[in-house]
């Protein structure tokens, strides 16, 4: 069998429906999805096989073009970097919101000898004259070879993008797991779902200047045994954190426990302890 193998990197300003489209495309939960910008804090990497058809999402924090209370220069540089590397480049875009914010990243697209895409997400929550206004705008950007609009959440379109990237896709042998690094994707997983909990449980109370630190993960009778450290800087926020009674942590304990089981399809035992470090 003649194997396809792609790397697709996926940018894009914060909260445009990055992560619900690799979500969607690939069926399961990959990335935090939540209201709020800029969950996904490191570039990760999901497997999707269509056939004899490999793709390898890369998953990038949001862009960031102005500074902003919760902006990291260490997200943009990943952004920056995986955008080199990939076969084909795909930015996002929130149809019902396109800024200059959205120019300014697509002024600022590096030049590279690879096909880009852009993607109008969210068609659903505007008329066919406003989404084929936006059409008109995305067609003569000169940095962008295909325009496809779409809705990740309502699962419109996406048949489309999926034979477009399998056209692009490069012939070489599948990457095999291991040389992406399971370890390392099992730390982004743990990352991702504790966010993404924090997101869904504390809301607008999110303390944003949090690390998660992956103590230990190791594999006891056919059960995933995993070790995080929470860190904050402040005590007020490790009692955010916490909770009355010790109710918030365990909350956020139990979501990012039943996500990670989703996810790795596998019996997990999750501890959690918080910390304060100051900077």
């Amino acid at each position: 069998m003649i194997e396809f193998s792609g790397i697709i990197t996926i940018f894009g300003k914060p909260n445009v429906g990055k992560s619900s489209l690799v979500n969607a495309l690939s069926k399961q939960q990959l990335s935090a999805v939540n209201a709020k910008a800029q969950t996904t804090i490191k570039a990760l990497k999901a497997h999707v096989y269509f056939d004899n058809y490999q793709l390898i999402f890369i998953d990038t924090p949001g862009i960031q073009s102005k500074k902003s209370p919760f902006s990291h220069r260490s997200a943009n540089r990943i952004a920056s970097r995986e955008l080199h590397d990939s076969d084909i480049n795909l930015m996002v875009i929130d149809a019902t919101h396109w800024q200059q914010e959205d120019d300014t990243i697509i002024q600022n697209i590096p030049v590279a000898n690879k096909k880009q895409i852009l993607v109008l997400n969210k068609c659903d929550l505007i008329n066919d004259t406003q989404k084929q206004t936006l059409i008109n705008k995305a067609t003569h950007l000169k940095q962008f070879d295909f325009i496809i609009p779409l809705s990740a959440k309502k699962n419109i379109n996406l048949e489309t993008l999926k034979s477009l990237l399998k056209t692009l896709c490069p012939k070489r042998p599948w990457v095999k797991l291991t040389e992406i690094g399971t370890h390392e994707q099992f730390e982004k997983d743990i990352e991702d779902c504790m966010r993404g909990a924090m997101l869904k449980l504390m809301n607008q109370e999110l303390p944003y200047l949090t690390k998660i630190h992956v103590k230990s993960i190791q594999t006891i009778k056919d059960r995933q045994h995993v070790d995080v450290e929470i860190i904050t800087d402040r005590d007020s926020r490790k009692k955010m954190l916490i909770g009355k009674n010790g109710d918030m942590i365990k909350n956020i304990g139990i979501q990012s426990r039943l996500s990670l089981e989703s996810r790795w399809k596998k019996s997990v035992y999750l501890k959690t302890h918080v910390l304060v470090q100051n900077t």
